[in-house]
């Protein structure tokens, strides 16, 4: 096994490189930064416009020095650990070199190109310290030396697009640290002539896209020390030589997309050649995975296992993985290659030119494709899951044949032809052709996901039971038709079938409003409606100065005060547009079951201790304004959640009614209790008024 002593060599070399020739000012007394613009020094006199021409400025208190459309020589910042900007507008060029101390920073709005054409070992751009690209075009262009070079870490992100063309025979990027690609950053390298066109301790792109080019003869994509991590983005690798990829330490893929090319064996020093070696582990546990490798092995480990599990893999080459010191685990895969050999094909996808099949009991990896003039086939036995959060995409011109089970817990995009000729549960979408299928639906209420199961045309399905906490399940309704739980039903056509329901008193918890959710055990269904209150002798007629005679709530407002069920507000004021709270609801209802609310820690502590006992409330936000669905549903509580069927397509604002209210709301407008404004709406999630209020308590006692 090759054992690397390149992080001394390549550190030693960083450190001739760093020190510019003839350009290098020296750091003052008081350690700031001195900066050097071509053979210009940066001062306090001249830091508005350095050269004499507009087009540079430097800010002292950010270290940022200002270039707008600038063709300046090398640029040195000097001083131990600075932290330096570059900050580019329009068209800009440095020929020579960038050289910081310390953190580097490029950011811009145009473009900005580096030119390093001297001949001398000297990096385009070098740092003791970070290399950060943030927004805007840096394009380098070396002949001589690195193209980058740092004692740490290279970071491309943000909306930063970063092109390097390299000439030279060493690396295009040299990093004792780690190169970082993520957000929407870019970075193309092409290598000409170099041995490796990345050197780095690590690598790990999370977002945007990594496209490497290595045409020496000999020469790696990457060639990293410690460890290579992909969760997102895009990585293009093109190596002409033995590897794309050639790791010391451990790589992991979880995410993204990488495609891989090497161009095969150019030397006889190793043991084991692939387009992607790692020489201890190598676990691919997802994404979308493309090596093409003129070599024996795609990929292939050293000391460890080799895994590759919930991915869509795609090989050229000879053999799909090998291991020297361990196993070759693959399972839960899309595998396109042209041979089996070493590998166990059980429980994966495997496709070998245009026909695929599912071995075992194998998942569909998201981004997994039967491609244009490609078969699969589900043999009998055999089972495929399209797992939640996945896509398996059926091209037109496609065609997937089941002859086993296909389970969809995810989405099955069918452009092409599915065949169903054994057992599909959920729902294929799509375009394409489903020629011997009906679609059955399962809509179990409530804003529960809706479930579906594919039919062969003609043949009977057998309806599921259901269960919900808090209900009793009475069946399935189709068609006018009523069915129970176990029933088999001949499917003529695409069929829906409804779940009926009951409460009973075994209920759970249920939905709070405004507040946290729970409840009770005991929901308190009465058998009959509460007994109204007798009417307290000593409250007086109505004689509000806000509430006259000719107001459609002057009788319910007569009701509730005569009965003892409201008051007024202040002295000779009821407040009829004035909000309830929570608290006031509960001791409403009290009051109209007959409770005696007097005493207790506050004026609503036995309202609230009964309303959440019956199941009314969960007791939560007392002083919480309370909406007309939430006052409705505590109502349908009371009543002892009767179950109603209402046609509600002529309320406009149907659809905004909460789930849990809904069957509240049904039983309102079925029952009349609720009868919307003069467009029908009922504003659901309204403030109920104090005259909305008592016009539904009247109405409710006097049905």
């Amino acid at each position: 096994m090759r054992k690397k002593l390149l992080v001394l060599l390549l550190s030693l070399v960083l450190c001739v490189s760093l020190l510019p020739i003839g350009a290098m000012a020296a750091v003052n007394g008081s350690g700031i930064l001195l900066v050097m613009v071509g053979d210009t020094r940066v001062t306090d006199k001249n830091a508005s416009d350095v050269l004499g021409d507009g087009t540079v400025s430097y800010d002292s208190a950010s270290n940022t020095l200002k270039l707008n459309n600038a063709i300046v020589g090398t640029i040195v910042f000097e001083g131990n650990y600075s932290q330096a900007t570059i900050e580019f507008t329009g068209n800009n060029r440095v020929d020579g070199s960038i050289v910081s101390w310390g953190d580097l920073t490029f950011r811009g709005s145009g473009a900005l190109d580096v030119i390093n054409a001297r001949e001398s070992d000297m990096a385009a751009i070098a740092s003791q310290d970070q290399i950060i690209f943030e927004s805007g075009t840096v394009n380098i262009s070396s002949g001589y030396g690195y193209s980058i070079n740092t004692l740490y870490n290279v970071r491309v992100q943000g909306s930063a697009e970063v092109n390097i063309v390299h000439q030279s025979a060493s690396v295009a990027i040299n990093s004792n640290g780690t190169l970082y690609v993520s957000g929407n950053g870019r970075l193309t390298v092409e290598n000409n002539r170099a041995f490796n066109a990345i050197n780095a301790r690590a690598v790990d792109v999370s977002g945007g896209k990594l496209d490497v080019v290595a045409s020496g003869s000999q020469g790696k994509a990457l060639s990293v020390g410690y460890q290579l991590n992909i969760s997102g983005g895009e990585v293009l690798l093109n190596a002409a030589g033995d590897y794309a990829v050639f790791c010391d330490g451990d790589i992991s893929i979880s995410g993204g997309s990488l495609d891989a090319y090497s161009g095969g064996v150019t030397s006889d020093t190793y043991e084991i050649y692939a387009g992607i070696y790692s020489e201890y582990k190598l676990n691919i546990s997802g994404g979308i995975v493309t090596v093409e490798a003129e070599s024996d092995y795609a990929v292939a480990v050293g000391y460890e296992d080799l895994n590759i599990h919930d991915c869509v893999f795609t090989s050229t080459a000879k053999v799909v993985g090998r291991s020297i010191g361990g196993k070759v685990n693959i399972n839960n895969c899309w595998l396109d290659c042209s041979s089996y050999e070493g590998i166990d094909a059980s429980n994966n996808v495997v496709f070998n030119g245009t026909a695929g099949t599912v071995e075992g009991s194998a998942k569909a990896p998201d981004g997994a494709v039967v491609p244009a003039g490609a078969t699969l086939t589900v043999p009998e036995g055999s089972r495929l899951t399209v797992p939640e959060g996945s896509t398996l995409t059926v091209e037109a011109g496609a065609t997937m044949t089941n002859n086993g089970k296909v389970v969809i817990d995810g989405t099955l995009d069918n452009e092409g032809i599915y065949y169903e000729n054994g057992e599909t549960e959920g729902l294929v979408s799509g375009g394409g052709q489903m020629p011997n299928n009906w679609v059955v639906t399962l809509d179990y209420g409530f804003g529960d996901v809706v479930k579906y199961y594919n039919v062969i045309k003609g043949e009977n399905t057998t309806l599921p039971n259901a269960d919900r906490s808090g209900y009793a399940f009475l069946g399935w309704q189709c068609g006018g038709e009523s069915y129970s739980a176990g029933d088999s039903v001949k499917v003529d056509g695409n069929m829906t079938f409804t779940a009926s329901w009951v409460s009973h008193p075994d209920s759970g918890t249920f939905p709070g409003f405004g507040g946290s959710q729970g409840g009770t055990t005991d929901p308190g269904q009465p058998e009959s409606k509460p007994t109204e209150p007798e009417p307290k002798p000593e409250t007086p007629a109505v004689d509000f100065s806000d509430v006259a005679s000719s107001d459609w709530y002057y009788e319910a407002v007569e009701y509730v005060c005569t009965k003892g069920l409201m008051d007024g507000v202040a002295e000779g004021s009821f407040a009829p547009d004035g909000t309830l709270t929570r608290a006031m609801v509960w001791t409403i209802l009290a009051r109209a079951s007959g409770v005696d609310t007097d005493g207790g820690a506050s004026w609503y502590a036995k309202a609230q201790e009964w309303a959440t006992a019956k199941g009314i409330s969960d007791g939560e936000n007392p002083d919480a304004a309370i909406t007309r669905e939430e006052f409705v549903t505590m109502l349908w509580r009371l009543a002892g959640e009767p179950v109603y069927t209402a046609d509600l397509s002529r309320v406009p604002d149907a659809g905004s009614i909460s789930t849990w209210a809904q069957q509240a709301m049904c039983w309102a407008w079925a029952t009349g209790l609720v009868e919307g404004d003069e467009t029908g709406a009922v504003s659901p999630a309204a403030s109920a008024s104090r005259a909305a209020a008592a016009a539904l308590i009247m109405r409710y006692l006097e049905a």
